[in-house]
């Protein structure tokens, strides 16, 4: 929904590519990405939610994702890295790249802590400013790569909302490009997440 609302004040068009139930398989991302043909202007998101692990022989910071259409596939070859994946969208040349995983980057076996509900926030009604929007996805090229967990940690989950990592990406999101953030925005000369 936020960058639903992100591209229509933006005045843009997003083209969404889902890979799940029938289709949730290894070979099916490799193939959404190898069709991703982003102009030079555009921002590219790439968002994975669900299980994910570290190989041991594997020193990366980063964690593979679980692409196992059904558990009796081999996990250790139904896996993409969130690097390469990340290197891979980099050089198709979109002005942003987000490459973003919320997911365990523990050794398998490890399941995600499932926590009590956040403190609530503060209910008020969440104006969008135009200018902080375009300041956030259209000042410079950058490529970030994000995960919800650092090397050998698991990430937490509400099952209420959701994973944290998504949760609170999407308040900084929302708070970010608010317009009580005018004067924050206009200061920075790049974006702050």
């Amino acid at each position: 929904d936020t960058y639903t609302k992100v591209v229509a004040i933006m005045g843009a068009r997003m083209r969404v590519h889902v890979v799940a139930g029938d289709r949730y398989n290894k070979k099916h991302v490799v193939s959404e990405l190898k069709l991703l043909r982003p102009a030079p202007n555009d921002i590219v998101v790439f968002y994975y939610s669900g299980h994910g692990y570290r190989k041991k022989e594997d020193k990366r910071q980063y964690p593979y994702i679980d692409l196992r259409a059904s558990g009796e596939h081999d996990y250790l070859t139904q896996t993409l890295n969130m690097e390469d994946i990340y290197q891979f969208i980099k050089r198709k040349g979109a002005r942003m790249n987000l490459v973003l995983s919320d997911c365990c980057n523990s050794y398998v076996g490890d399941r995600n802590s499932v926590s009590s509900l956040p403190p609530a926030k503060r209910s008020s009604t969440l104006m969008l400013d135009g200018e902080n929007i375009r300041m956030l996805f259209l000042k410079g090229k950058i490529s970030i790569l994000a995960t919800a967990a650092d090397s050998t940690q698991r990430a937490s989950s509400n099952n209420s909302l959701g994973g944290f990592f998504s949760y609170y990406l999407n308040a900084s999101l929302e708070a970010s490009a608010s317009s009580s953030k005018t004067a924050v925005a206009k200061a920075n000369s790049s974006p702050v997440w």
